[in-house]
């Protein structure tokens, strides 16, 4: 099963499968996808008082509105901006945020993991 996003197409098969009285184990196995997305699509995305009429719809806008205003989930302004600039010009000459982290804490005396550098890049 390749991780891929539910589209219009596919909440729209789910509403309908849902109405049919599918289990979320048979819809999954159409859409090639597990359980647990189909449980966390109608978890986010339909509101508990309603009818179901239209929710691939309010789905697919609520979905929208999310990505729409997500922001850089990491707090960087107690950052400083000499270390800033420092990651900021390592991306560009093609360093892995592996080199960065190590160069971080060499240099400036910083720990910070690849994994969050991964996330602000």
């Amino acid at each position: 099963m390749a991780h891929t996003q539910l589209n219009d197409n596919d909440r729209f098969y789910i509403e309908q499968r849902l109405v049919e009285a599918y289990f979320f184990s048979q819809i999954a196995r159409i859409l090639d996808c597990v359980h647990s997305t189909i449980s966390r699509e109608i978890k986010r995305h339909i509101p508990d008082n309603s009818h179901r009429v239209d929710c691939p719809h309010l789905a697919s806008k609520q979905d929208k509105e999310t990505r729409s205003t997500a922001t850089n989930r990491l707090d960087f302004n107690g950052v400083s901006k000499r270390m800033k600039v420092f990651i900021h010009e390592h991306p560009s000459t093609h360093t892995s945020p592996d080199v960065i982290s190590g160069e971080l804490a060499l240099k400036l005396d910083v720990m910070l993991s690849e994994n969050t550098l991964y996330r602000y890049i």
